[in-house]
């Protein structure tokens, strides 16, 4: 598979939004010196389309990055170059083909994910991945695995917040599926007392928000969904009437 050439509209993101992940950066390893941390850089297939293409957001990269580009540590942080190296991969590959290892397929967040991104309901369709974006809430989680504990979440959220407002600004989706239930979601986008009051009743629920000119669909963590006996395959179609539906 052959990346598109970048002068072809490639949406790379913006110098403004590389700064603003400097800054972060910087800031975490200021409060937080002593923690050993991971950083992610959002991936985009090799396929995606401004104005066309959807945008997946998890709560949290795990297990991501090496010592010798993406991980810091006592005040150490990384080079932004070798972040987004390391995200965008080799010219010659697109950026997702990792998604097609099998291993994937265990994943329940990968699994929905690939039955949106999918054009037809095939056990594994093969390229599916190359028209995607992905990102996640929250730049940082530990070095060691795991998701970001509420201290560390507190410290990034201001930064990752524009973060992801930019990330819908530049690579411009025409739809967004944010996957990781509301305890990670709310403050990132705002939500009614109704939809609020809803949730709680019913954390598998599936919200519709729009903004940015996108569709945007807030989502429970599919592998919450699952432990609540929700099928992935109906989580995905609850999802998709979300994204059908008028606004």
């Amino acid at each position: 598979m052959t990346r598109r050439d970048p002068s072809e509209d490639r949406p790379l993101l913006s110098n403004a939004y590389q700064n603003l992940f400097e800054k972060l950066l910087r800031h975490v390893a200021v409060l937080m010196p002593q923690r050993k941390l991971t950083c992610f850089w959002p991936q985009v297939g090799s396929t995606f389309e401004r104005g066309r293409g959807c945008l997946f957001v998890g709560q949290a990269v795990n297990g991501w990055g090496n010592a010798d580009s993406t991980w810091m540590s006592d005040r150490d942080v990384p080079e932004i170059s070798a972040v987004r190296s390391e995200s965008e991969g080799e010219a010659s590959e697109c950026p997702m083909s990792w998604l097609e290892d099998s291993e994937v397929r265990s994943s329940p967040f990968w699994s929905t994910v690939r039955w949106l991104a999918s054009s037809d309901d095939q056990e594994w369709e093969e390229g599916w991945s190359r028209g995607i974006a992905w990102s996640n809430l929250f730049k940082l989680a530990p070095q060691e695995g795991g998701n970001p504990d509420p201290c560390l979440r507190a410290v990034q959220f201001a930064h990752c917040r524009q973060l992801l407002e930019m990330e819908i600004q530049e690579l411009r989706p025409s739809q967004v599926v944010v996957l990781t239930g509301m305890d990670w979601f709310q403050g990132f986008f705002p939500l009614s007392k109704v939809d609020l009051a809803s949730l709680r009743r019913d954390s598998t629920r599936v919200l519709a928000a729009f903004s940015h000119d996108a569709r945007i669909v807030l989502s429970p963590h599919p592998a919450h969904a699952f432990r609540q006996q929700v099928n992935l395959r109906l989580l995905a179609r609850r999802i998709e009437r979300c994204l059908q539906s008028e606004g």
